[in-house]
């Protein structure tokens, strides 16, 4: 069952037998005598405080209110703070006019310490419907819909009845069972275990096991696909399309995580992928991932890449999005060819937004094939382009664009002109020459109103480039020209 399914369900106007025969599949409702059952609340403790607010029973004496400190002896025996001599394992805790605590914490019931390995344990022996008021507002809010408290205490309480208690044999407080807090207030969730008092859910006779999570993402798992291999199908676990999950007020509803393709790869262990194709199990959750890497093909396990991405479950898609320019920078009104490559998205637009705007427009694509998209801009800014799908607004990448500049030389040998697009009129052209220590300035000249420029100096043999350097409010970057090889004789 999923809660926030059950809540949407409840929201609509189903009622707490409707929702569990939605997720328990050919189950219904009965009746079950009442039992008592062990929920280990501590392990491992050196001393523990149990009391009460009235007096209470500790194995046969009775102990004044107050909270006392419980302790373990070098013989494995037990000291109660208040009450002279030591006690056998295990002790039980019997309460008088009002509940016991356990550090401050109020819980129906009696409270069992146990000596193991030298160490305190404490168990709390209480009645099926009082451990139900402490996990029904544990599980689910008890603000929901009371038809959906009712499914969830229903669900509760044959989970109780069918697990073996994964705390070595005892319940345990946490998901490990089922989440377990004592005496909650306010009551409110105790008027659905009141309401429903007694009834599981039944499979062919039997109390089923009723498995139940927070959010199915819109279709349920069976044991196998949610769990792992190593658990057990039953015929009343079946996946089932869950609308309902997908409310509004279902925060995990839709989750996502963004990577880099190389922080993708090192988080999975892997080269840095090019493209991951996932394929499904009957459930809808991930069975196999497939990388595509510079090395050939690695396939992982949904199981594998949930526990090394710490996703929420293996109910995940992989959106793969990519985007390359060519050439990596261009000059002033230059081709730029953008290649886009997206996996598993939709929505798709290739936006656009220069560096000295604020807004982002959409650049048309042509469609290359199911996955491969391409399209053509020639800039004279330098620009940010962005792959925007439902999933993400990645990757982001900022396209560099220096000013256009030729030069050559003059026919007398004496001067070196050029012009420079945009025009940028008065802005310095340093004439560069390369030596053997590096590219050194000759001559500095300025750009004319019409682009032009001129520079005259004494040219000898040599590799000699022009460099002009934009104000950055053009939202240009420093350009060179091509490099002019001088030969004279």
């Amino acid at each position: 069952m999923s809660q926030w399914g059950a809540f949407g369900m409840a929201s609509d106007g189903a009622n707490y037998r409707d929702i569990l025969a939605h997720y328990y599949t050919g189950t219904s409702v009965d009746t079950r005598a009442a039992t008592t059952v062990s929920v280990l609340l501590a392990s491992g403790r050196a001393s523990v405080r149990i009391g009460s607010a009235a007096d209470f029973k500790v194995g046969s004496q009775t102990h004044v209110a107050g909270t006392p400190l419980v302790t373990v002896t070098s013989t494995g025996r037990i000291k109660v703070e208040g009450l002279s001599g030591t006690f056998a394992s295990p002790l039980t805790f019997s309460p008088g006019g009002q509940p016991l605590t356990l550090g401050g914490t109020p819980y129906r019931g009696k409270l069992v310490v146990r000596v193991v390995s030298g160490h305190l344990w404490v168990v709390n022996r209480v009645g099926i419907e009082g451990y139900l008021k402490g996990v029904v507002p544990r599980e689910s809010p008890a603000s929901w819909p009371i038809e959906a408290l009712k499914a969830q205490a229903v669900a509760a309480r044959s989970y109780a009845l069918t697990s073996s208690g994964k705390c070595s044999g005892y319940l345990c407080p946490d998901t490990r069972d089922q989440v377990y807090g004592g005496i909650i207030p306010p009551p409110n969730a105790d008027a659905a275990v009141d309401a429903t008092a007694h009834e599981v859910v039944v499979n062919a006779g039997s109390v089923a096991q009723t498995f139940f999570f927070s959010s199915s993402g819109g279709r349920t798992a069976t044991p196998k696909d949610g769990f792992g291999p190593a658990a057990t199908n039953l015929s009343y676990l079946q996946s089932v399309d869950d609308p309902s999950d997908l409310n509004a007020s279902n925060p995990n509803r839709f989750w996502e995580q963004v990577y880099t393709a190389g922080g993708f790869g090192k988080q999975l262990g892997t080269a840095t992928p090019k493209d991951a194709v996932v394929s499904r199990n009957g459930s809808g959750r991930a069975d196999t991932v497939t990388l595509t890497t510079s090395g050939g093909s690695t396939a992982l396990s949904g199981f594998t890449v949930r526990s090394r991405l710490g996703l929420r479950s293996t109910r995940f898609w992989v959106v793969v999005q990519g985007l390359t320019p060519s050439p990596a920078r261009t000059a002033c009104k230059k081709t730029v060819t953008l290649d886009v490559f997206v996996r598993g998205a939709t929505g798709l637009a290739l936006e656009q937004r220069p560096v000295t705007g604020s807004s982002w427009t959409a650049i048309p694509l042509t469609t290359v094939d199911a996955t491969h998209y391409v399209a053509t801009r020639r800039p004279c800014v330098s620009m940010n382009y962005r792959v925007r799908t439902r999933y993400a607004s990645r990757p982001l990448l900022r396209h560099p664009v220096f000013p256009d500049i030729g030069m050559d030389l003059n026919a007398a040998g004496t001067a070196l002109n050029g012009s420079v697009n945009p025009l940028l009129p008065g802005q310095t052209v340093s004439i560069q020459r390369q030596t053997p220590s590096g590219w050194t300035l000759v001559k500095s000249t300025t750009i004319r109103s019409d682009g032009t420029f001129r520079a005259t100096f004494n040219v000898v043999a040599g590799d000699y480039r022009a460099k002009v350097v934009p104000p950055s409010s053009t939202g240009l970057v420093t350009g060179y020209s091509p490099v002019l090889h001088v030969v004279t004789g």
